[in-house]
């Protein structure tokens, strides 16, 4: 069965290929050639997580690793009511850090993303590339367009149930907590995937990961854990927030009639300021420095851009949780009807659920 599986999912990379052979051009048959050589290869990879726990060789701290992983994963289906698919039972050693890297871009003049559409998947915010050279290659293009650019390395990522996704080794440099959280944020992408709006889909998911871990380490009854999770919650929100503060700074900026050199340089001012007044916040944490290696990063717009995407929508679905008393199930439905909403009627339905009573 693993054998046949392996070959249909082969069969199916082989169909798309000989489809985007025939309607794409020069100057995208390359991109779609490593994305596919790379999808084969992490396929090529996977190993059964039943029969790696179960073998006397596997190195113990990686088994004790997938083992959470399949309570992890039986609490997302059973509780969580998350498609109970054969993602995530098996293991995939990529053999580098990081699974893909995404380069996201805007304007240097907006915070307009920049967006890339795909046959069969729709439209996303970023581009992803199954090697960093591949990746930094064409943000350098971008940059060279006039683009602000931004490169991330990603741990795990969905095919939205085209496959059967594997548990990364890149996944294994979190805690055992943060790789649920990351478990049920991608199982949750085969339960919505709306394509014309990436910011939808990755709230959602993650609105589910945040909930979903709350829940799992209430069921675990572990409760140093839970409690060190919801500080990093907290910090979490605050770095958020916070960014998103400087977000709406540039946005009412970019939209004054003003020339481009004010804009310029107003956004040099904010830029500056959100950096200088980070050191507010780390006081407030008495000096964690877990967000220390972003604001080490070169910051313009793009470096935002995955910060607005993940986070946007994620208050009005865990109002929209709260809505549904908690429920998952009647939460995915509600949440399905709202993604089969025209855009501008979706995007207004979802600013109201943080406008009103949830209860």
């Amino acid at each position: 069965m693993k054998c046949m599986k392996k070959l249909s999912d082969l069969l199916i990379l082989m169909m798309i290929s000989s489809v985007l052979a025939g309607i794409t051009g020069c100057s995208t048959v390359g991109y779609y050639s490593q994305a596919l050589s790379g999808q084969v290869d992490v396929l090529s990879r996977r190993e059964s997580i039943e029969m790696l726990v179960d073998d006397p060789k596997t190195n113990e701290e990686l088994r004790h690793r997938l083992a959470n992983i399949v309570k992890a994963r039986e609490f997302a289906v059973n509780t969580l009511h998350l498609p109970d698919s054969a993602s995530f039972t098996s293991y995939a050693d990529v053999g580098r850090p990081f699974v893909i890297w995404n380069v996201f871009a805007t304007p240097e003049l907006s915070l307009k993303q920049k967006q890339w559409c795909h046959i069969f998947i729709g439209c996303f915010s970023y581009r992803s590339y199954f090697s960093e050279d591949g990746a930094r290659t064409y943000a350098d293009e971008l940059e060279q367009e006039g683009y602000d650019v931004y490169v991330g390395g990603v741990a795990a990522y969905s095919t939205l149930g085209w496959f059967e996704d594997p548990v990364y080794n890149t996944m294994m440099r979190y805690s055992d907590t943060e790789m649920a959280g990351i478990l049920f944020h991608e199982l949750a992408h085969e339960v919505i995937n709306v394509d014309d709006d990436t910011a939808f889909n990755e709230s959602f998911a993650m609105a589910v990961q945040l909930e979903g871990t709350r829940k799992w380490l209430e069921h675990i009854n572990e409760p140093e854990a839970f409690k060190a999770y919801k500080q990093d919650q907290q910090r979490d929100e605050e770095f958020v927030s916070y960014i998103m503060q400087y977000r709406k700074q540039l946005e009412k900026m970019y939209a004054l009639d003003i020339s481009d050199e004010a804009r310029r340089k107003g956004k040099t001012e904010i830029f500056k300021a959100l950096r200088e007044n980070y050191k507010q916040l780390k006081a407030s944490w008495n000096g964690y420095k877990g967000y220390d290696n972003w604001f080490k990063r070169k910051l313009n717009n793009a470096t935002l851009a995955p910060i607005g995407t993940y986070h946007h929508y994620v208050p009005a679905f865990v109002a929209l949780l709260k809505k549904q008393g908690g429920n998952f199930t009647r939460f995915y439905e509600a949440a399905n009807e709202i993604a089969r909403m025209p855009k501008k009627k979706r995007e207004q339905t979802m600013k109201l659920l943080v406008k009103v009573p949830t209860d």
